[in-house]
């Protein structure tokens, strides 16, 4: 794998489509270009790393309206972390030290205020959950069957 990820050749994609841009009517062409772009971002998609922002995110929504102590949202976001490296995804960890990067995930989360924190417990803030979503959104497309998480 290349620092930027696999190369895609446009000359192998149309050869293996059996296509020709050049003799595609307009709404074959668009289709066709639809296609290639969607391959170009799942492409993207595999290389783009795990922050621990979005990695807090989805476990805090995942959490729903029930309350976690830090050391379950610690257990859960090291959970989401096991499946991501199974499945071969690149996880950014700061330090190299997961709990320092759960950690960061979680303060930034609070300080912008979409998680909340009492009394040693947290909830996802109910009155952000859009701007949340938006941080889980950052790596759904890394879970099978994680859309709907993070709709």
């Amino acid at each position: 794998m290349q620092s930027f990820g696999e190369p895609v050749s446009l000359r192998k994609h149309v050869a293996e489509a059996g296509i020709d841009f050049r003799l595609l009517a307009a709404d074959a062409r668009h289709a066709e270009t639809e296609k290639l772009g969607n391959r170009l971002m799942q492409a993207v998609g595999r290389v783009v790393p795990a922050l621990p922002v979005p990695l807090v995110a989805t476990a805090m929504l995942q959490a729903g309206d029930n309350p976690l102590s830090l050391l379950d949202i610690k257990q859960r976001v090291s959970d989401l972390i096991g499946e991501l490296e199974r499945r071969g995804s690149y996880v950014h960890i700061p330090r190299a030290d997961r709990d320092y990067a759960i950690s960061v995930g979680l303060r930034m989360l609070t300080l912008r205020h979409l998680v909340l924190e009492t009394d040693g417990s947290y909830r996802a803030n109910p009155d952000e959950l859009i701007l949340l979503k938006y941080y889980a959104n950052a790596i759904v497309h890394l879970f099978d069957g994680a859309a709907e998480a993070a709709e």
